[in-house]
């Protein structure tokens, strides 16, 4: 690109076909959800959700980063895109009730964003980027490229227990009061479910994991 032209902009919208391809986003999956009681008094509702979208954007020509192979045209693993839900819910002696859930997700993926800097482009770009001044001394503009394919790398799979137990005592007239208890966590996952992306020596390094195992005492109290 000329410096003269920096800024400027003259946009010309033409179809994929005109370039002798096309542009799709196609998703496939299915739902299977159940409902259903054993053992007299036990109930069991939940399901499986598995699906993914590939999509197609290799006719991208201004962007040529991102016509790499693997970034224009993107295919999670169907294991992306599936996750188990239970809910278990059964009565236990002294009228105590119970309820577990269960989930079973995808892990978050795993990207590495590498910061170039004008200095590192010049040289073979031949001209400082189109983000600084023309005729500056110096420019500190700089690009950030994906070195990772998207949806390609994952972390380890969530899965997370949660119980509840309870139980309703009358004080008589109306009155009722349900004490409980919830564990949060049971299994006492760590998962990473928020990591730093940028490439360098903190690189995947835990910013958030999943909240630890929690007790928790309650009452509800009706009258």
């Amino acid at each position: 690109m000329k410096p003269s032209l920096f800024g400027q902009s003259d946009n010309l919208a033409r179809p994929a076909s005109d370039l002798g391809g096309k542009l799709t986003r196609v998703y496939n999956g299915f739902d299977a959800t159940v409902n259903a009681r054993f053992l007299a008094r036990g109930q069991l509702s939940g399901g499986l959700s598995m699906g993914r979208t590939v999509t197609n954007n290799c006719l991208v020509v201004d962007s040529p980063q991102d016509a790499r192979p693997g970034f224009c045209k993107v295919t999670p693993p169907w294991s992306a895109g599936s996750q188990v839900k239970l809910m278990v819910i059964y009565p236990l002696p002294w009228d105590i009730s119970t309820s577990a859930i269960y989930q079973n997700s995808s892990g978050i993926p795993i990207t590495a964003s590498y910061v170039v800097a004008n200095a590192a482009i010049a040289p073979s770009l031949q001209r400082n980027l189109s983000d600084c001044a023309v005729g500056a001394a110096t420019c500190n503009a700089n690009r950030t490229i994906e070195l990772i394919p998207p949806s390609t790398l994952f972390e380890p799979r969530l899965q997370q227990v949660d119980l509840r137990f309870s139980r309703v005592f009358t004080l008589g007239g109306t009155r009722r009061i349900r004490p409980s208890l919830d564990v949060y966590n049971l299994l006492n996952a760590s998962n990473v479910i928020n990591m730093n992306v940028t490439y360098g020596p903190s690189w995947k390094d835990a910013v958030q994991i999943l909240s630890g195992r929690l007790l928790r005492f309650g009452a509800a109290v009706r009258f």
